[in-house]
């Protein structure tokens, strides 16, 4: 496992401390614990619970803040890269789009129907999908700024179990805290690769969605804590990583579990290729 570029983290930081190499810089972003990061090329965005958010240029030897992005009224949790463009979610309950190519990283659209903090981003091939608190995960048009679906998880689960007749009870309480005493949120994380959309869920279950419809394609289950993590590659492959440091390859086709790693600790960031 390792870290991916484009991968936003969540803000508590699980892993072990350990040395940094030679070729790694070490920086004071923020004053505050740092709630999120992502990066693309030679800028790195970061997020504090001092509720700025600040945009980095790294191709100098000491990383230099360029600009801060103003706009959100709380925390940023979670924020996702596409290219040029640049999705935040806050606890206020929205997600802003940004253009990072101009020096004043402009504010292209502020997507505002959820109704509780947001969780998750998930930004790839211009498709922008988010979600909450609430339970909810919502496609946006990211040209018009519309919304263009919203999706019940939980309702949805529903209407799986009825149709299937399968037993898609979580094998775990939903209200699970980490081992450092904060209260993950219901969905953990997000996936796109269009039209398929992966979601991880606090109650240990993966669910594949299909984006033209909004229903439930798939759910996997094996691990037994929350998930942290999600990866999707166009070879049909998913990785997934949960609270007790079990990391999941799946088999997006058939569902079964391809391979199952164990680490010592919280696995909170992926990489996967296309091979």
């Amino acid at each position: 496992t390792n870290d991916n570029d484009n991968n936003n983290h969540m803000g508590t930081d699980f892993a072990n401390t350990t040395k940094p190499s030679s070729n790694e810089v070490i920086f004071q972003a923020h004053d505050s614990p740092i709630t999120a990061i992502a990066s693309n090329s030679n800028t790195i965005v970061t997020s504090s619970l001092d509720n700025t958010v600040r945009v980095w240029d790294s191709s100098f030897n000491k990383p230099k803040c360029t600009g801060l992005l103003e706009g959100h009224l709380s925390v940023v949790q979670c924020m996702d890269f596409d290219n040029t463009l640049l999705a935040t979610g806050s606890n206020d309950a929205t997600v802003k789009l940004w253009d990072l190519t101009t020096s004043q990283s402009q504010l292209l659209h502020s997507f505002e129907s959820h109704i509780d903090e947001i969780t998750a981003i998930s930004f790839k091939s211009s498709e922008l999908v988010s979600a909450s608190q609430d339970k909810t995960i919502r496609q946006w048009d990211i040209k018009t700024g519309k919304l263009i679906q919203t999706i019940d998880v939980l309702w949805a689960n529903s209407i799986m179990m009825n149709s299937t007749h399968l037993d898609l009870t979580p094998v775990i309480d939903s209200n699970y805290t980490t081992v450092l005493g904060n209260k993950l949120p219901f969905i953990t994380t997000l996936q796109c690769l269009s039209p398929a959309l992966a979601s991880g869920t606090s109650d240990g279950l993966i669910r594949l969605w299909d984006l033209r419809t909004g229903d439930v394609i798939r759910q996997f289950q094996g691990h037994q804590s929350p998930i942290l993590d999600l990866e999707l590659n166009q070879s049909g492959k998913l990785c997934s990583s949960d609270t007790n440091g079990e990391v999941r390859v799946w088999d997006l086709r058939s569902g079964s579990t391809e391979t199952i790693w164990n680490f010592d600790s919280p696995v909170i960031s992926l990489g996967l290729n296309n091979d």
